[in-house]
Parts: structure tokens; sequence; C-alpha cells
């Protein structure tokens, strides 16, 4: 495509230099500062500075000061976007507060989609768009390591185009940021270019976005491959450690001891890592395992939203007081956190207690397992811990949800109209994540929980099941999930393999005041 003879005119004014790029692009409409939790008079925070007020004002834990400082070089690698910082690059001294406003745009899930325009004449930036630059962020060294040409298109298509509420179906709004132009850090450039041009009817009669494509070449000349790019198995385990120690409120004078949640850390990152000998953590193993965890972040975020803004975005999960579990459980306050991860939104932890422990040595019967399957509180977790056979430690269970029936739980509450056809009186149901469902009917929209395994150790993961749980013989077995026999053995099946697991202890626990 010939370029527009526009860009040329602004690149002799100079409108397209990186730094008025940057200035361009406008938050003021998403982000509302709260200028009074900052020193009268300050205009940039060094990083002393910038971890002082998480400190203060965001409420993080002086035991968790390190973690302010992976926070602040996030926070500085993302201001620059779309032009990125190059991994082992310093990051800047400090950062001036317009920077950190427009790095929190990015950074919070929903200001980071209507950050760019979208329509028919931009692209629309997607949940996968975020992940990445999440990803990005963290993802200080390169690899070469190999790279499957045809699973890196599957993935680059399907995250283009997946888009879990229904507001935006036009197809036109999305495609594929990959190409033989350029990687998606190439598009990132390409969306800001778009979306920042000096057209004083924009975006009627504005320059085309791929007419900025030969230009955006010349800013990303010398920039790293996005497949390149990798985290270091450190730095992502420092991360994990205060993002799962931060997962609930802590009742001063009490905090958190990161120590303390390094092995529940170490099992959240071997779900990242795949290859348990890996030193690093790809974005495909990135990509596919945060979903699954879709909490995780969320300190992160809150103590950000803390820190500069007025109001914390609605998106953030609740910020529950720690709970107390039972000192002889093998539920622990980590172990709760991982479950929080997971499902946050979805239960009160400040209300989640033990409802029955089976007592060490005693193997319920898959009837008796079931029959208090049936009087389980509405929202509870069926817990097991136990060995495989080459004596690794597993703690897994069943997460049950409130029970929702779909078109009970959308209805709202108003009465279907006579004129409604069929079709209308469907609810829309999405997969939002692997745990959650997108649900929109008559204008209520709800993001529903499903029934889903769990594992926590030796490596968190989630699947999701279907089938009410039903005794086959010996065994009771949710789905084709998991499956518990009279002997106390359990076979998990996570994928194509199936571990069997000898239980030592099963509890049960539930939104119920906690019972010994």
């Amino acid at each position: 495509m010939v370029q527009d003879e526009r860009i040329d005119k602004w690149k002799s004014e100079g409108i397209l230099e990186p730094s008025r790029i940057l200035e361009r692009i406008e938050v003021g409409s998403l982000i509302e500062p709260d200028l009074e939790k900052l020193p009268s008079g300050v205009k940039e925070l060094s990083e002393a500075a910038f971890i002082s007020q998480l400190c203060d004002k965001g409420g993080l834990p002086q035991s968790c000061e390190d973690f302010g400082h992976l926070i602040y070089s996030v926070v500085t690698y993302v201001s620059a976007t779309p032009f990125y910082r190059r991994p082992g690059e310093q990051a800047p001294s400090s950062l001036a507060l317009a920077e950190i406003y427009r790095a929190l745009a990015w950074i919070f899930p929903e200001t980071h989609r209507r950050l760019m325009v979208a329509g028919s004449s931009g692209r629309l930036r997607t949940a996968a768009d975020h992940r990445r630059l999440l990803f990005q962020s963290l993802a200080t060294t390169t690899y070469a390591g190999p790279c499957d040409p045809a699973e890196t298109e599957k993935r680059a298509i399907y995250n283009a185009h997946f888009i879990a509420d229904g507001f935006h179906d036009n197809p036109d709004w999305l495609f594929v940021n990959r190409d033989d132009d350029g990687d998606e850090m190439y598009h990132d450039v390409l969306d800001v270019l778009h979306s920042i041009q000096p057209e004083p009817n924009y975006p009627y009669g504005g320059v085309e976005r791929d007419s900025f494509r030969e230009f955006a070449k010349t800013l990303t000349k010398g920039q790293p491959k996005f497949d390149t790019l990798a985290i270091p198995l450190d730095r992502f385990t420092t991360f994990v450690t205060f993002s799962v120690a931060l997962q609930f409120e802590h009742k001063a004078p009490g905090e958190p001891i990161p120590s303390q949640y390094e092995e529940a850390s170490k099992d959240i990152v071997a779900s990242f890592r795949g290859d348990a000998s890996a030193d690093i953590i790809t974005w495909p193993k990135f990509d596919d395992t945060l979903k699954q965890m879709p909490f995780i972040l969320d300190p992160f975020y809150r103590v950000l939203s803390r820190s500069f803004m007025k109001y914390m975005p609605f998106e953030i999960s609740g910020d529950w007081i720690a709970p107390t579990p039972p000192e002889d459980s093998f539920i622990t306050l980590p172990r709760l956190s991982q479950l929080a991860t997971m499902v946050n939104q979805d239960v009160d932890f400040e209300s989640f207690g033990r409802a029955h422990q089976f007592s060490t040595g005693i193997r319920p019967t898959a009837g008796v397992l079931e029959s208090f399957m049936k009087t389980m509180p509405d929202l509870s977790i069926l817990a097991l811990h136990g060995l495989s056979s080459t004596g690794e430690k597993y703690i897994f269970g069943i997460f049950k949800p409130l029970p929702l029936d779909v078109e009970k739980e959308t209805a709202g509450e108003g009465e279907a109209s006579e004129g409604d056809d069929e079709e209308q009186r469907k609810p829309v149901v999405r997969v939002l994540d692997p745990i959650h469902d997108w649900v929109e009917f008559r204008g209520h929209i709800r993001f529903p929980a499903r029934p889903i395994l769990f594992v926590l150790s030796p490596a968190q993961r989630v699947v999701r099941f279907q089938d009410e749980p039903r005794v086959v013989d010996d065994r009771l077995q949710f789905g084709d999930v998991l499956s518990v026999s009279n002997d106390g053995t359990a076979s998990i099946r996570t994928g194509d393999t199936a571990i069997l697991v000898k239980t030592k202890a099963i509890e049960i626990w539930g939104e119920i005041p906690a019972k010994s």
C-alpha cells in the first residue's frame, strides 16, 4: 500500500517522533488520578519514591517491599508502549506522573481494551493483547528455542478473534496482528499510530491503519522478535510469590511472610514451566496457563490502583481478609491463596471454612462420599491430599459453585415479552476462561463459575467437567476428570494421562463457619 502523503507531512512536523506519539495517547477519560495521594507539587517519582507510594498509599506491606521493584520495572516498561524496552536494557531512574497514568491505562484489563480506537478503521484489542503486554513487561531475556510456525499462527488467529462478550462481533474489528510485515509488537505500533493521528476529522477520513505499515517498520527496526522473548524463572517466581502472598488482606499488625508462600508459588510456577528443567517461561505456556488463574494478578492491580487512583477498577476481585484455616488442615492459607487465584470473585473467603473432616485412616466408600457431596454447602470444595506412586505430594479436589441454572440466573427481573421469538428467549453463553462463563440475557450480564477439578500441588491446574458425581461399581466418578475408589485411590486426569494417588486425608470446605 502506498504511504499516505499526510504521514510525510506529520513526520516533517515532528508529530510522529516517539516522544510526541506517546504524548498523544489519550488516557484522561479512562484514568481518574487521585492527586491528594501524592506529595504536593510532585511531577515525577524516582524508583524509591514510587515504591514508597506503593507502601504508604497502596497497602504494599513492608515485608513485600521487594515486590515494589518488580512493579516499578513493569510500569516503566508498559509506560513506553509501543516503543518497548529491549531485554537487558536498564529501566529509567524515574517516571513522570503522565507516564505512570499512561501505564495504568495499559495495565488495567478494562481500560486496556478501550485505549485504542476500534471499529471498521481500527483493530479491537483483545484479552490476549493484555496478557501479552504483561508477559513482555516481565520478559527480560531472550532465547533461541524451537518455534513451530503453524502453532504460532494458530495461536495468533485464535487470540485475535476470541472476544468473550457479545458487543464486538463485527469481524471487521477483529483481525490477526501477525503477518509477513511483522509480529504482534510491530502491530502494536500500527495500532498506536493509527489511533493518535492528528487528522481533525479522525476517525472519519483519517489515514488507514495499513498506510502506516512502512513507517512502522522504521520505528521497530532492531526490536527483538516477540517469539524470542522469555521470562527468567527466578524473576517470575518472585512475582508469583508476592501475588500469592497478597491474594488476601492481612489485619494489622500482621503481615504476610513471603517465605511461607514459596511452596505454593513453586506449584504455580511449575504449571507455567511445563518442562521441569526449563529455566524460562515462554509465551505459549504463559498464555495458556494464565487463563486458568484469572485472579492471580489482582494484587498487582489493587496495589497500583490504591496508590494512584480515586477508584479501584470494577473488575478487580474482592480484597478478603485472610482466613484462618485449622492448624491440622492440609488446606493452609497459602493453599487457599492458590484457590483464590482461580475463584476469588466466586467465594466469600472470610466465611469459608472447613465443614467436615474425615478422620485420618478412615476412608469413606464411594457411596458415603456421594452422600456427603449431596449435603455439602451450596458453594463448597471437596479437598483431597495424598501421594502418587513415586511419593509426590498431591493436593487436589472438586470446586462446586453455587447451583446456577442458566435461564434463572440470566432472567433478570422482567418477564419475557410475548413478542419474543425462540432465539430471544435464549441466553448468550460464552466460555470466558477455563473456570467461568460470560452469560448475557435481556441486558443482564453475569460471570458464573462452573464445576472444576483443581490441582494445587505439585502443579496448579484446572479442568472443567459437566456430569454430576455418580457411583460406578466401587468408584465415585466426577465426569472423566476424577474418580475416587473405596480403597482411597484417586485417579486424576488433567490431560492425556491419568495419575493415581493414594489419598491420606479428605476434607469438605464451604461458605459456613468453620467447624473442627
